[in-house]
């Protein structure tokens, strides 16, 4: 957010959190998962937007860079069908993977 802020390249800007509703692309719904309203946390990867996008009985879940902790927090809203983490960190800790790897094995059985 920083560079956003200080960008001259960048004409608007928002926050976004896990109460606002996004329009639909078509058939594929979209769903902001995190971060809640007026969140901010000092470990800037989990102030990152984690959304769910889903088609039909598939969701594709796009991480940003959260970490464990915000997976504890949203796991239950994650729909019980196939799902594909989209992870877009350049950095995501072995215990971040073993936890989305967790998650994915809750919902396949």
């Amino acid at each position: 957010m920083h560079y956003i802020m200080k960008s001259r390249n960048v004409i608007q800007y928002g926050w976004i959190d896990n109460s606002m509703m996004l329009p639909n692309f078509g058939a594929v719904t979209v769903q902001v998962l995190w971060p809640p309203p007026h969140h901010n946390d000092a470990n800037e990867n989990n102030n990152s937007l984690v959304i769910a996008m889903t088609l039909g009985r598939t969701s594709f879940v796009l991480t940003g860079d959260a970490e464990a902790s915000v997976w504890s927090s949203i796991s239950s809203q994650i729909h019980k069908e196939p799902i594909l983490f989209l992870v877009v960190s350049a950095f995501l800790m072995q215990q971040d993977i073993r936890t989305l790897q967790a998650i994915s094995m809750s919902r396949l059985g």
